[in-house]
Parts: C-alpha cells; sequence; structure tokens
C-alpha cells in the first residue's frame, strides 16, 4: 500500500520570479555553481519548475507545490526541509493554507477494511451509480479529507490534510501524515 504520489501545497501570495536556477541552487538547497538543478515544464498546466533528488518544485503566484512520486522517508524530509527553508527565506509572503496530498491507487480486491468499506457501499439512483465518495474528520488543527474514485479495477484515492492557515512545519511532518494516511486504511482512524 504506497502511494503514487505526495504533495504539499502551500496557498498564498508567492512571487515566483524569486525562484529562479541560481537562487535555488544556493540559497534553497545550498548547492554550489558546479552542481545542477534539473529545470522541469508542466506542459498541462504550462507550469515551470525543479528537480532534485527526485523532489519537485513548482511555484506559482497563489500557490507553491513541492512533490514527489511513490513514497520515500528521505524524500519526504527533503521536500519538508526545502518547505521549511522556503518559510525562513520568505516569511514575510502572506499564507492562506496548507495542504499534504498523498494519492494511493488501491486494488479493489485489497484485504484491507478501507478497500472493504469502499466495496460495500452501493449507491443507485435511476441510470446512475456512485463512482466517487468524500469523507472528512475534522482534527483538532486540521481537516482530512478523502476523496476515493470508484473505477472498475481499482479505487483511486486522494488523503487532503488540510489547514486553514500554516502550521508550524517540521521535517517530520509529511511523514507524520503519511503514516496518519496509512492507519486510516489498515485501521479506520
Amino acid at each position: 500500500m504506497q502511494p503514487v504520489q505526495v504533495s504539499t501545497v502551500i496557498i498564498g501570495s508567492w512571487n515566483p520570479r524569486i525562484f529562479t536556477p541560481k537562487w535555488i541552487k544556493t540559497n534553497l538547497l545550498g548547492l554550489s555553481d558546479s552542481q545542477e538543478v534539473q529545470g522541469m515544464v508542466n506542459f498541462e498546466e504550462m507550469d515551470f519548475g525543479f528537480q532534485h533528488q527526485g523532489v519537485q518544485l513548482f511555484p506559482k503566484a497563489n500557490l507553491l507545490e513541492v512533490k514527489f512520486d511513490g513514497y520515500d522517508e528521505k524524500k519526504a524530509e527533503l521536500a519538508s526541509m526545502t518547505i521549511i527553508k522556503i518559510l525562513e527565506l520568505l516569511p514575510q509572503t502572506p499564507i492562506k493554507a496548507l495542504g499534504v496530498n498523498i494519492r494511493y491507487v488501491l486494488n479493489k480486491k485489497d484485504a484491507i477494511p478501507f478497500v472493504s468499506s469502499i466495496n460495500q457501499i452501493h449507491c443507485k439512483f435511476g441510470e446512475f451509480e456512485l463512482n466517487q465518495i468524500k469523507q472528512t474528520s475534522l482534527q483538532k488543527n486540521y481537516q482530512i479529507n478523502i476523496i476515493s474514485d470508484i473505477l472498475e479495477n481499482n479505487i483511486q484515492t486522494n488523503f487532503n490534510f488540510h489547514y486553514s492557515k500554516i502550521a508550524p512545519f517540521e521535517i517530520n511532518f509529511i511523514n507524520k501524515h503519511f503514516e496518519e494516511s496509512q492507519k486510516i486504511l489498515k485501521y479506520g482512524n
């Protein structure tokens, strides 16, 4: 039960012009001029970004996204360190919200409580069939939203840990939410 992608989105008033390759290399990642950072283009949304050791950074005017494919504790720590450094270097940036998104593709035959509970839901109205379920749980400082798209052979599930304001970001922030998503999938809480 490994995620296919993990991302952190910080909604705010960002200035993407700050995020030049030189600024990212020297100020954000602490790399020398001889070391390279890979540039990226998301053609679907015409976003420009950067990648270092499998962690991708996409700065936009209204949000900053840091993501990586699959799940790896070291990548999660690098992503967290990158976010911590950005918040330290740009403390004047107005921030409205923060979200950690963890996306899974679960086989409908997986013997875990989450999949079993989704498979038990049968709802039909006329010719319409249920193909998406959204579940929400309010926690002390954040809200968990789980959106599951029910397909023929699998269930594509996205966990969104939503903070309505910036939360104290630490090195294990993403890892803690990954562990929480795993616990929910396996035990329901």
